[in-house]
């Protein structure tokens, strides 16, 4: 099943990538483009309830963005005076679609899954959120946000993480795994969430 979540997660990452990734200095001429598994077309139709499951997304997506600060509550007072208002409806189903890129072999092209295990998801299990970066074909980066891993759990420890280069945070509920390619593939490059440098070895070689 695809649900808010999945809508909504799919929107938060396009939005945090849009901000960080197409600023000229960066990228000065690259399109951004997003392989993602989400569209809007079932939320235009009116006959599928989308709409109202829209404004929920939306609702949802405002409430996280203002948490971080990035947008306001539109009330246009207070501290809130000097950030952006809420993101509209229709402003979240475009951060939706910027998930439909055709990709390719030539350029960049983030791909995103934005919540795999839905039915983990919505059992309260466990499900990740997974990200990568493709670069004129090859894997560059990979990034797998665990939410629901207890803190006593590190994917680095063999629970699932057997391949070369994974780390997990392990202080606190919940943590992302970030890899970065290098000269022997996909190498740890941290746990996020640590202290700031702090790195995670990789496993002994085998």
């Amino acid at each position: 099943p695809v649900t808010v979540a999945d809508y909504g997660a799919q929107a938060l990452v396009a939005f945090s990538l849009t901000r960080t990734t197409t600023s000229p200095s960066l990228s000065p001429s690259a399109p951004f483009s997003m392989v993602a598994e989400e569209d809007s077309a079932d939320l235009r139709d009116p006959a599928k309830n989308g709409p109202r499951m829209t404004e929920r997304i939306a609702q949802l997506v405002n409430e996280v963005l203002r948490d971080e600060k990035l947008v306001g509550d539109g009330g246009g007072g207070g501290d809130d005076a000097a950030l952006p208002p809420p993101l509209s409806a229709e402003e979240v189903l475009s951060l939706i679609d910027l998930g439909g890129s055709a990709g390719g072999s030539e350029g960049r092209h983030w791909v995103l899954d934005p919540i795999d295990g839905t039915r983990g998801f919505v059992g309260k299990r466990q499900y990740a959120v997974c990200l990568a970066l493709l670069d004129g074909g090859e894997l560059a980066v990979g990034v797998l946000g665990c939410p629901n891993v207890p803190s006593d759990r590190a994917l680095a420890d063999g629970d699932g993480g057997e391949q070369e280069g994974l780390g997990q945070r392990r202080a606190g509920r919940g943590g992302a795994v970030l890899g970065h390619a290098g000269r022997r593939g996909l190498c740890a490059a941290a746990a996020l969430g640590r202290p700031r440098g702090e790195r995670l070895p990789p496993p002994p070689r085998r």
